[in-house]
């Protein structure tokens, strides 16, 4: 079915052309497909919405430093892969790279509100490993936490 109305036409489509001995089994033939056609529209409205529950549940969970597809994917019950098609569908991004974004624009949030530590900058932010967590920052910012938090003070 292509939508509601077209259900509604095949009903009675189906209750013009019933003869009283199928009358049973065309009843119950139109009925299973209205159901699935029901089930089917909602399944994917029920996608659409579990998407933004995954996405609300990273962006107030990714300084957490065991973030990882595999982990949501089992918080939610999808499959790694399916999830990840799903995701990118939403965001236009890979799991990773949304949450290294959010991962580092909180880093630079807390260097500019005054936070110095690398070590704990890292870990605040979800990183197990301060040395990944400045080659990363590097990476999106041409320069390391330190050289970034020196020039937020020069600059503030």
């Amino acid at each position: 079915f292509r939508d509601f109305d077209h259900v509604l036409q095949f009903w009675m489509d189906s209750i013009i052309r019933v003869h009283p001995g199928n009358a049973y089994l065309l009843t119950e033939s139109v009925f299973t497909h209205t159901l699935s056609y029901l089930n089917n529209a909602y399944a994917q409205q029920n996608h659409k919405e579990k998407i933004d529950f995954v996405l609300e549940y990273i962006n107030h969970n990714y300084q957490m430093s065991d973030m990882s597809l595999k982990k949501v994917a089992g918080i939610f019950f999808y499959s790694e892969k399916y999830l990840s098609s799903l995701f990118i569908k939403k965001t236009g991004c890979k799991f990773s790279q949304y949450v290294t974004t959010l991962r580092i624009g909180y880093a630079k949030r807390l260097m500019e509100a005054g936070e110095v530590n690398v070590a704990e900058l890292a870990g605040k932010c979800g990183y197990r490993d301060q040395f990944y967590f400045s080659k990363v920052f590097k990476d999106i910012f041409g320069q390391t936490p330190s050289e970034y938090r020196r020039s937020v003070l020069k600059n503030g």
